[in-house]
């Protein structure tokens, strides 16, 4: 094509020869041409449905009470800090920073949260906890409890961006505590917001979210598109994860415990559908 008498720049726009050329390379080279990979979760199940963490992507993380929506993605962050040595920022809106990394330290260490809470340990899992304190401290996560609003966020990360402190993905936890997750407009401004971010900061977002609690009415309590807030459907994020677990609304044998579901609702780089994880006392496997 020839392009010699157009300055193509000027208006935005590029002819498709470079493209075509750069996409080839990433598809014969991936390893040195890396277009659009996606982040390992940590989760083969979950990296095979969803392809990982796009970069400069928006990704809901949604379920109801005890769901495990913060667990999920406390440990995708944790898997991608301490495995593949990427920065992470926690933006914990619902609880303070020595909270959450006692939940960290419960997630790498397999024991559970509430005997970490209530010092209920034995010296096999004392081992244990120091032994992931030993690997969280030495990954590159910083958690943030004072950040309660986008514009906040936002400068916060390109504070972390000015001393060479670019976050692969930015967890904010969680939307309740920005808006109202019944309005709308609140919902859809929260979003518009983050998206802003996005293209502004080149990060990744999670985001959690609550369900609507009209689901809790229903008889089947399996989670639908409508039981998401208004603002998250539309626009959609690249993502959008919804959690269930059968096991918290009716009782089954033990080898059906502690399955979770993974409704992908939306997923702008791979399919939709349904996967599964083990979660037992709060831990995802």
């Amino acid at each position: 094509m020839n392009t010699d008498k157009l300055y193509w720049g000027s208006f935005g726009i590029e002819p498709i020869d470079p493209c075509v050329d750069i996409c080839l390379s990433d598809i014969q080279d991936p390893a040195k041409y890396p277009i659009n990979q996606g982040i390992s979760t940590g989760y083969y199940n979950l990296d095979e449905a969803t392809s990982g963490i796009a970069p400069m992507s928006f990704n809901v993380i949604a379920g109801r009470p005890l769901m495990g929506t913060t667990s999920l993605a406390l440990s995708i962050c944790l898997n991608v800090a301490v495995n593949q040595k990427k920065p992470i920022a926690i933006f914990s809106l619902t609880q303070d920073k020595y909270l959450v990394t006692k939940m960290l330290l419960s997630l790498k260490s397999g024991v559970k949260y509430e005997q970490i809470n209530r010092h209920d340990l034995n010296e096999n899992d004392k081992i244990k906890i120091a032994a992931a304190a030993d690997e969280i401290k030495s990954s590159p996560i910083l958690i943030d409890d004072g950040a309660f609003s986008i514009r906040a966020i936002k400068k916060k990360i390109e504070a972390y961006i000015e001393i060479d402190f670019k976050p692969a993905i930015v967890l904010i936890d969680d939307l309740s505590e920005l808006a109202n997750i019944k309005n709308t407009k609140q919902v859809l401004k929260i979003v518009k917001q983050i998206k802003k971010l996005i293209q502004e900061t080149e990060v990744a977002v999670i985001l959690t979210s609550r369900l609507l609690r009209k689901l809790e009415k229903r008889i089947a309590k399996f989670p639908m598109m409508a039981d998401v807030p208004t603002g998250l459907r539309h626009p959609h994020p690249d993502l959008l994860l919804l959690l269930y677990r059968e096991d918290y609304y009716k009782h089954h044998p033990i080898d059906k415990r502690h399955k979770t579901q993974i409704i992908i609702a939306n997923n702008r780089h791979g399919i939709t559908g349904l996967t599964y994880l083990e979660f037992h006392c709060g831990i995802f496997t």
